[in-house]
This record gives structure tokens, C-alpha cells and sequence, in this order.
């Protein structure tokens, strides 16, 4: 009569304990460039936003928006500052003066901010020409979230642009 042995096939404690270590690794790898890429696609869509809104003074401007109940605008612009931006206006009573009147307000979210100090510029009527910028170049504001920033240029010629990092090109 012939016997026949079975053989019990396993895998050891040492083997599980080295797959197990090597699935934690990649999990971890894993997770941190999900954050990473999250925060970054955050900060993309709060410049995308901003650079939006911009256009959207740009385009008052280019079309000479009346407004309800008001004077007659000679400017569009946009201000900024901490984690809220505003389009705004000077009517043909205060063109000459620093007073101007909110259009429209907006916030950055999930933690955006700016990191350029808070100010404006405005677009000219009607061909919606930027307002002296500093030193006659492009006006470029910086937002941030973590030790990440995005920049949205505002070109003299009158195209709107989000770059990576903190400068204009």
C-alpha cells in the first residue's frame, strides 16, 4: 500500500510582517501626495476663481455696465485682502476721489489666503485699459495655502493669467 503525505503549504510570520510593512509604506507614500495634491488643486481653483472675477471688472469695463439707481461708473476694479475680494466701481462723482462702491464681494475657501498685502487697481472706461500699475509693469497677486502659492497676473495689455509659485513671468 502506498501512502501518500500531504504537505501543508504557508507562509511565516517573518513573510506576513514583511508584506504587511511593505503595504504601509506604500499607503503612507500614498496619502501624503493625495494631501499634497489636494491643498494644491484647492489653491488652483481659488486663483482660478479670483483671475474670474477680474475678468469679470475687465469685461464691465469693456462694456460700459450701467448700474441701477447710480451715476454713471468711470472705472471697474478689484480689491483684495486677507481671505476676501470685491469688485468695485468709482461713479463720475468720485473718479477724482478715493471713495468706491462695492459691486459684489466674494471669499476664498478651504483655507486660501493672499499673500500679497491687501490693495486694488482699476480698468479704465471704455476700453478698459489697467490704471498705472507699480512701476508700469503687471500687477501680481499672490495666493498661498501651506508652503504652497499660486500667482494670478494681471498684464497691462489686459490678459489674466494663474501661475505657479510667487512671480509673474
Amino acid at each position: 500500500m502506498q501512502r501518500f503525505e500531504k504537505s501543508v503549504r504557508a507562509f511565516t510570520l517573518i513573510e506576513l510582517l514583511i508584506v504587511i510593512s511593505i503595504v504601509g509604506v506604500i499607503s503612507a507614500v500614498v496619502l501624503t501626495s493625495f494631501g499634497s495634491g489636494q491643498r494644491n488643486r484647492e489653491l488652483e481653483v481659488g486663483a482660478r476663481e479670483f483671475a474670474t472675477v477680474i475678468r469679470e471688472a475687465q469685461n464691465y469695463a469693456l462694456s460700459g455696465k450701467k448700474l441701477l439707481g447710480g451715476g454713471d461708473p468711470c472705472v471697474f476694479g478689484v480689491a483684495w485682502g486677507g481671505t476676501s475680494y470685491d469688485i468695485i466701481y468709482k461713479d463720475e462723482a468720485g473718479c477724482g476721489s478715493a471713495s468706491v462702491t462695492t459691486l459684489s464681494s466674494h471669499t476664498l475657501q478651504r483655507g486660501v489666503v493672499f499673500s500679497t498685502p491687501s490693495s486694488s487697481f482699476f480698468f479704465t472706461l471704455p476700453h478698459a485699459n489697467l490704471s498705472p500699475t507699480p512701476g508700469g509693469g503687471s500687477y501680481g497677486i499672490t495666493l498661498r495655502k501651506g508652503g504652497q502659492s499660486r500667482t494670478v497676473c494681471v498684464y497691462t495689455n489686459g490678459s489674466v493669467t494663474d501661475v505657479s509659485g510667487s512671480t509673474c513671468p
